[in-house]
């Protein structure tokens, strides 16, 4: 995985990139439910009391499971249970978390504060692609997400001497 990764860095942003496309916002139910894969539960979310768990829940979550359900590689999961209010009462400021586990290791890595945009960083870079594709299609290099692929993956290259 860290040769991957090295790989990456060291390699040639892509020539040609997608531009992407307009989006234009629909309008949002008042209440969206989350129903816990883990215990079952169900708790509803209100769009005007915390919008961003709001969004996390009725947009974040379902982007992050499409995005991990076929990775192979590593064992990736998507934590989802802050959301849960009976599997995690006390919490206030739900988060997604993104748990690794490399075969053959018994040491598991959490990252907090997960987006859709870091699922489909690991999704991309594990297959071997070169580009990013945003929530809009337009397309980035890969290569600069290095850095974040790090934290998410539990990986640090060695550091590498500037250009010239």
């Amino acid at each position: 995985m860290g040769k991957r990764l090295a790989e990456l860095a060291g390699s040639e942003a892509p020539a040609e990139l997608a531009m992407g496309k307009m989006y234009y916002e629909q309008a949002a139910p008042d209440s969206v439910p989350y129903v816990c894969p883990i215990c079952g539960a169900r708790t509803m979310y209100a769009s005007d009391v915390g919008r961003k768990s709001w969004d996390v829940v009725s947009r974040v979550i379902p982007l992050c499971r499409q995005a991990l359900k076929d990775v192979q590689g590593v064992a990736v999961r998507l934590d989802e249970s802050q959301f849960c209010r009976q599997c995690s009462p006390k919490v206030r400021d739900p988060g997604l978390v993104l748990v690794v586990r490399y075969d053959g290791d018994v040491t598991v890595r959490a990252v907090g504060g997960i987006t859709d945009n870091d699922a489909r960083l690991i999704s991309e870079f594990l297959p071997g692609t070169n580009k990013h594709v945003y929530g809009n299609a337009s397309e980035a290099p890969l290569k600069k997400y290095v850095p974040r692929l790090e934290e998410l993956l539990g990986i640090k290259l060695a550091p590498r001497a500037a250009a010239p």
